[in-house]
């Protein structure tokens, strides 16, 4: 991992989500949808991310949560599916193996804590160990705090997707 100064790291532990981490991770999408709204951020909502998306990830293998403690405390899906909007990115790396970060959620409560730096600094270790050479993702523009958080880390913009809620970054680091 990347780190600098492990001290100011929150103490995380990491594992593939179960079917009965579902009720857990829905409360932490919820709660964080809510405080988004609060905010004037309308990214996501009752559509989506919702219940089937989550389970459907979990079933799949793909959703992970991190605890602080027992506490969940972020959410998120990490494979290398997109959907037809990835094309209009002009990704750097064409033909080598990337994984792409879904629904990255951090639990409302916990927010301001540097558990989404550490979070994609994990992601971004599991990848290089799964020999990808990119990581990538598209971004809400609104969420200020996000496109803040993948800027400071090293993601560039590379083009636009467009999606029921507006335009969205694609983002991509090379690793």
């Amino acid at each position: 991992m990347n780190k600098t100064d492990n001290t100011a790291m929150p103490q995380l532990s990491f594992h593939k989500a179960l079917l009965n981490d579902l009720d857990e991770i829905n409360i932490i999408y919820k709660t964080a949808i809510a405080d988004m709204i609060s905010h004037g951020i309308l990214q996501w909502d009752e559509i989506y991310p919702d219940r089937e998306t989550i389970r459907q990830d979990i079933i799949k293998g793909e959703m992970y949560i991190a605890r602080h403690g027992t506490l969940p405390a972020a959410a998120y899906t990490l494979n290398s599916e997109c959907d037809n909007e990835y094309i209009n990115g002009n990704w750097k790396n064409i033909s080598e193996p990337y994984f792409i970060v879904h629904r990255l959620c951090v639990n409302a409560r916990l927010q301001k804590q540097g558990i989404g730096t550490y979070i994609m600094l994990h992601i971004e270790e599991y990848a290089r160990n799964n020999n990808a050479s990119s990581i990538r993702l598209d971004c809400f523009p609104e969420n200020h705090s996000a496109t803040a958080l993948y800027k400071r880390l090293g993601y560039t913009r590379t083009g636009i997707a467009t999606y029921r809620k507006g335009k969205f970054f694609l983002m991509e680091k090379m690793l």
